[in-house]
């Protein structure tokens, strides 16, 4: 049961799922993106068939249509957390080095548009540093208005 390229395997997640019953919800992110993970919906499905509600953060970068449409049609994600930096597109690229702010600012609008009502919940989140803290303003604007429930300061 070894990992994958550094990835939780789904065949281990499962063996620790199965062996800790009482789990009921479970997060993922914070250390690493969750959609680079080749088993991620593997997971989801055995979240959904176990009834085992799942947050999850996300950077948006490869949250294509295809997989935006796989998380809302899941009846266990529940919470859908977006690290989004910056909305300045210069700021952006030095804190998410690789990254594409008008990727990812389209990912998560187009996410927003294809959720059905406030299924799952959006929330973003900010990692505040000098360089950006004065763009609070427009986070919470964004946040407004895709629908987000709160927005996080880290």
């Amino acid at each position: 049961m070894e990992s994958d390229g550094g990835y939780l395997s789904f065949e281990k997640f499962k063996d620790i799922m199965q062996r800790m019953d009482f789990i009921s919800r479970i997060t993922f992110g914070g250390l690493a993106e969750p959609l680079m993970n080749p088993d991620f919906f593997k997971m989801i499905d055995f979240c959904d068939k176990n009834d085992i509600m799942v947050d999850f953060t996300t950077n948006a970068m490869l949250l294509d249509e295809e997989k935006s449409r796989k998380i809302i049609s899941s009846k266990s994600i529940e919470n859908m957390a977006f690290s989004f930096d910056s909305f300045n597109p210069t700021i952006y690229g030095k804190i998410r080095v690789g990254a594409s702010y008008d990727i990812v600012k389209r990912n998560i609008e187009r996410f927003s548009e294809l959720r059905k009502g406030n299924y799952p919940t959006i929330n973003v989140g900010i990692v505040g540093m000098r360089m950006n803290i004065k763009e609070l303003k427009d986070v919470i604007l964004f946040a407004q208005r895709i629908g987000a429930k709160t927005v996080g300061i880290g």
